[in-house]
């Protein structure tokens, strides 16, 4: 028995080898599908946002072409009601600040920009600014009596950041979770499945020259563990008949000596 221990070992480390690299390699392929799958999704949930904001900004800067086509001399503020706004710039030619809302009087020109473009800056704090923060920035040009005019609309990206942050959050919290589930089944699944074989190599660990009448359990699947049952079955089959024949052809001899003798 004591023989026996080595290859017992080096068959139970075999077996759990089998299911912890199973489970690794599942954890790992799994893992990385999500990771790049979050990242892709995050990535595409702000790429979404930042498109509704351009355009949100680009229809204020068409409402706010219409009123200077009508009101080009006009001196009065330009209002913002939307708290996503930070300021409207309108520009003349010389890139001098014509008119502008509330938040922006008195400021420079935030950016400068071709009519129909648009940019993402980092503004400063200070004016119509409380923190440094991301604003998109979108041109609309508009011709009025007193001369061409380029209308800037800001509006901030903080929503955008806040929810493609909050969605980040959320998936690096329920990735792991389900990473554990996947790493949890994969355990279960693999144990299930090399259940059979462990029991069958205990089985040929314990038959001995003196009970090859013992048999390997046969699983009644017809798969890979299956047929190796059978086939350990067989060979013991076969083992037993040739212990058999060996047994007759000692006791022939032994017979036929004896009778001389005799």
């Amino acid at each position: 028995m004591a023989a026996d221990r080595p290859w017992r070992r080096r068959a139970r480390v075999a077996t759990g080898t089998v299911r912890v690299r199973t489970t690794v390699a599942a954890v790992v392929v799994v893992g990385t599908a999500m990771a790049v799958g979050a990242l892709v999704l995050v990535a595409v949930l702000r790429d979404t946002l930042v498109r509704e904001v351009r355009t949100a900004a680009r229809l204020r800067g068409q409402d706010v072409a219409a009123v200077l086509a009508t009101d080009a001399a006009g001196r009065g503020p330009l209002a913002v009601d939307d708290a996503d706004e930070l300021l409207i710039q309108v520009l003349d030619e010389g890139g001098r600040v014509v008119r502008a809302s509330p938040e922006a009087s008195g400021l420079a020109p935030v950016a400068r920009l071709r009519p129909g473009g648009s940019v993402e800056v980092e503004l400063p704090a200070g004016g119509p600014v409380e923190e440094d923060g991301r604003f998109l920035i979108v041109a609309s040009a508009v011709e009025t009596p007193v001369g061409p005019r380029t209308v800037l609309v800001a509006r901030s990206t903080e929503p955008v950041t806040e929810t493609a942050a909050a969605v980040g959050g959320l998936l690096a919290v329920g990735l792991p979770l389900l990473l554990a589930v996947v790493a949890a089944t994969t355990w279960t699944v693999v144990g299930r499945a090399l259940a059979p074989v462990e029991a069958i190599r205990a089985e040929v660990d314990a038959i001995s020259a003196a009970a090859l009448h013992r048999r390997v359990p046969d699983p009644p699947a017809d798969d890979e563990i299956g047929r190796l049952a059978r086939t350990m079955n067989r060979m013991l089959a076969r083992l037993e008949r040739a212990q058999a024949r060996q047994r007759r052809l000692v006791a022939d001899a032994s017979h036929e000596l004896r009778s001389p003798v005799a």
